[in-house]
């Protein structure tokens, strides 16, 4: 395994599921993102708005293993797991 695809790819998840978030947040709100973002904390829907986030990263997956560049894919699903855990503690907590 090459650390810098594990990275590029945990990276590049990161980065689409922000963007994911911002955009979802954006479209779907009538406030601003800070705004929005503290309404949905304080309505316990943080979570949702994580995990809608983070569907982005699904395409990018298949392609990263249609495309043979499993490192990649490994970085991607260890973000996606990162953000499984906060998601069970903004759950639970």
């Amino acid at each position: 395994m090459k650390f810098k695809n594990i990275t590029n790819g945990f990276i590049s998840g990161l980065l689409a599921s922000v963007t994911g978030m911002i955009i979802i947040s954006v479209i779907f709100s009538q406030v601003t993102l800070q705004e929005s973002l503290i309404q949905l904390y304080h309505q316990e829907r943080l979570g949702s708005l994580i995990s809608m986030g983070a569907l982005i990263n699904l395409p990018i997956f298949f392609i990263a293993i249609k495309k043979e560049k499993y490192d990649f894919a490994l970085g991607l699903i260890l973000i996606s797991l990162i953000f499984v855990v906060v998601i069970t503690f903004l759950k639970i907590f």
